[in-house]
């Protein structure tokens, strides 16, 4: 196993991050975050933002595919 620990783990970039490394194989992600409310909210399951759709996005456009 390959540990990665992702500071700031509980964000808007770090959970996110922290989500796609967990599905690689041979990889343990740990979040680190000193805000207690979002470590409360990703420990139970949560997510603790909202993404809000970006201005001038058109709806009807397929999302990109990486």
């Amino acid at each position: 196993m390959i540990p990665v620990t992702i500071v700031g783990g509980c964000g808007q970039v770090g959970l996110p991050l922290g989500i796609a490394l967990a599905t690689v194989p041979d990889i343990r992600v740990s979040l680190l975050d000193i805000n207690e409310g979002k470590v409360t909210l990703v420990n139970s399951g949560r997510m603790p933002f909202m993404e809000r759709r970006r201005l001038g996005a058109d709806p009807d456009r397929a999302p990109a595919r990486f």
